[in-house]
C-alpha cells in the first residue's frame, strides 16, 4: 500500500500533518461511492498530465477536490484528526502530499524521505 506525508496548513495558521497509508482500499471505495467515478479512471486522467503539469489530452474531469479528498482521508487518521471534509476544504490554505518510498515506521521521529 502506498504511503505519504500529508501536510495541511489551515487559514488560521494551524498545521495538520500525518504520515500513513494513502489511497487505502477503504478510501478508494468511499471515493468511488462519493464521486461515482472509478479510481482507475481518475488515475488514467492523471496520467494524461505531462511532468510540467500541462495536459496531453482532455482532462476536463480532473478536479483538485479529488486529491484533497485522499489527503483528508490520510489526515483523518492522524492525531489530532481533522474534522469533516467540507469544513476541511473550506479552511485549508495549503496542502502538500509527499509520496514515501518503502514501509513507514510509525515510531520513527522523522519520517523517511520521499521520492
Amino acid at each position: 500500500m502506498p504511503s505519504a506525508r500529508v501536510v495541511a496548513v489551515m487559514l488560521d495558521g494551524t498545521k495538520h500533518e500525518a504520515v500513513g497509508s494513502f489511497m487505502a482500499l477503504s478510501d478508494r471505495v468511499q471515493f468511488e461511492r462519493r464521486y461515482n467515478l472509478s479510481v482507475l479512471e481518475m488515475a488514467r486522467q492523471s496520467d494524461l498530465l505531462s511532468p510540467d503539469g500541462r495536459p496531453r489530452a482532455n482532462v476536463t474531469d480532473l478536479r483538485e477536490e479529488r486529491m484533497a479528498y485522499f489527503a483528508w482521508k490520510t489526515l483523518v487518521r492522524g492525531d489530532p484528526a481533522v474534522g469533516d471534509f467540507e469544513v476541511f476544504v473550506d479552511t485549508v490554505d495549503e496542502l502538500t502530499i509527499e509520496r514515501l518510498v518503502g514501509p513507514v515506521d510509525p515510531t520513527a521521529e522523522v519520517p523517511p524521505p520521499g521520492m
